[in-house]
């Protein structure tokens, strides 16, 4: 009996100390994307809006920019679109400001000038639908930071190698007969020489230009290394919306080992049921006065 007594009054001390857990039922929770604030490309957002507004303050001063594009290999083009679906489907059900593309930003390095030029770069930023017609798309840099963080763009002030075509007009160049110049986002090669080599003759009048995920999606599903992003301006013609108003030309790429860089390939790679999604799936921007002479949406006509 004392023994029982002294075993009872043993456990009942233990417990003091170190009380009993019992097993709980554990409840499985949707697994949550770990995000940081950074661009597309791998800025911080506090580095990347100080890239972007030391562009907005000092670009007046800067006369004749330099010739500048950005090339992306198809892996961090694709590491940009993947991660972007990833964050759809983490979205919860029915979330009306849904991921609809990525806004393209004119940025300085804000280390200062070189020989009285701005160290221009862009600056890739996904966006969110949202329902005001004068500002249909709003940025975000929510994003895993460890999917990104290695990816920058290779940006140039030269003709890589010969393999960025664009600065150079090809006298007989034929452009490619599949490509239906109505639908939004293609551009003749002469066209794309003329703006990409107006660009230059003064100071950059556009803060960035939003292209739809859908464009690149599509992009995804065809052979190609890489995408350049040049910096061009609009020759002037009688759309006052767009005529002389600096922007991007997009092109496909080709790695090229006789150069050892990537070449521009020209090709209409996008199909009809694509390109008229711009025109039928966001009704809301058909009353921001972007014309459909131009291939994505600038700003200032549409901005954050």
């Amino acid at each position: 009996m004392k023994k029982l007594l002294f075993l009872t009054i043993a456990i009942f001390i233990q417990a003091l100390f170190h009380p009993i857990v019992f097993a709980q039922k554990h409840t499985h929770k949707k697994k949550q994307i770990p995000t940081s604030k950074i661009s597309l490309n791998g800025v911080d957002e506090t580095v990347a809006l100080s890239m972007i507004n030391y562009f907005r303050i000092n670009n007046k001063y800067d006369k004749a920019p330099l010739p500048t594009s950005v090339h992306f290999t198809r892996s961090e083009i694709l590491t940009m679109v993947n991660l972007l679906h990833k964050e759809i489907k983490a979205d919860k059900p029915g979330r009306k400001d849904s991921i609809d593309g990525i806004r393209i930003y004119f940025a300085s390095d804000t280390n200062g000038t070189i020989n009285g030029h701005l160290q221009n770069t862009a600056i890739l930023v996904s966006t969110r639908a949202r329902s005001d017609i004068k500002k249909p798309h709003m940025d975000y840099y929510d994003h895993d930071k460890t999917t990104l963080i290695k990816i920058r763009g290779l940006k140039s002030n030269d003709h890589c190698g010969e393999g960025a075509k664009l600065y150079t007009i090809c006298t007989g160049c034929l452009d490619d007969k599949k490509c239906d110049w109505t639908l939004p986002h293609y551009y003749k090669r002469s066209e794309a020489e003329q703006i990409v080599q107006n660009f230059g003759k003064d100071t950059i009048n556009t803060i960035s230009e939003w292209f739809d995920l859908k464009m690149f999606d599509q992009m995804m599903k065809y052979d190609f290394d890489g995408l350049r992003i040049y910096f061009g301006r609009h020759i002037r013609d009688q759309n006052t919306k767009i005529s002389n108003r600096d922007s991007f030309v997009i092109t496909t790429t080709k790695y090229d080992s006789s150069i050892s860089n990537y070449k521009d390939y020209f090709d209409c790679i996008t199909t009809n049921s694509f390109t008229n999604y711009s025109w039928t799936s966001n009704p809301e921007t058909s009353m921001v006065p972007i014309p459909s002479e131009d291939k994505g949406e600038l700003c200032p006509y549409n901005c954050n």
